[in-house]
């Protein structure tokens, strides 16, 4: 159940509560390193919006300089 509710992006702060763990650190030590592919993507879709804002960025700029 817990890699499942990681797996569909479910936040650490519910889990942690739904499990009773005193501290979030038990539940992300405990279950995160089971999915590496769920840390990939949360890395890629990061790495997609900081993409993303560097365009918006550039292109606002090369807007005003028209």
């Amino acid at each position: 159940m817990v890699t499942t509710s990681l797996a569909s992006h479910a936040d650490l702060k519910v889990i942690q509560q739904m499990l009773g763990h005193s501290s979030i650190v038990t539940t992300a030590d405990t279950y995160t390193s089971v999915l590496p592919e769920t840390a990939h993507q949360a890395a890629q879709a990061t790495a997609d919006m900081i993409i993303e804002a560097a365009r918006s960025i550039a292109g606002s700029r090369l807007g005003a300089s028209a």
